[in-house]
């Protein structure tokens, strides 16, 4: 009998439903918080990132004298096959 109550009570805190409305609410609110919080790091951490990316992206297309993209061409010894 006592395996059967603590199976059901376990699988009601499991499922959420013995949760206080008020705890959940206090923690999806604790949530939205920090995850601002790491919105504003990121920001702050990407900035510079991007800027640097700018710049160097502006750099290589003045170097270059064109706008486009240029993708590294693969190395021919890596796909050749080997006889065996």
């Amino acid at each position: 009998m006592f395996i059967i109550f603590a199976y059901i009570q376990w699988r009601a805190v499991s499922k959420g439903e013995l949760v206080p409305r008020a705890m959940l609410d206090r923690a999806l609110e604790d949530n939205d918080r920090l995850q601002d919080i790491l919105d504003k790091e990121r920001a702050a951490f990407t900035q510079p990132t991007l800027e640097v990316l700018q710049r160097l992206k502006a750099d290589h297309s003045a170097n270059s004298g064109n706008d486009e993209d240029r993708v590294g061409q693969p190395c021919g010894v890596l796909f050749k096959r080997l006889s065996p």
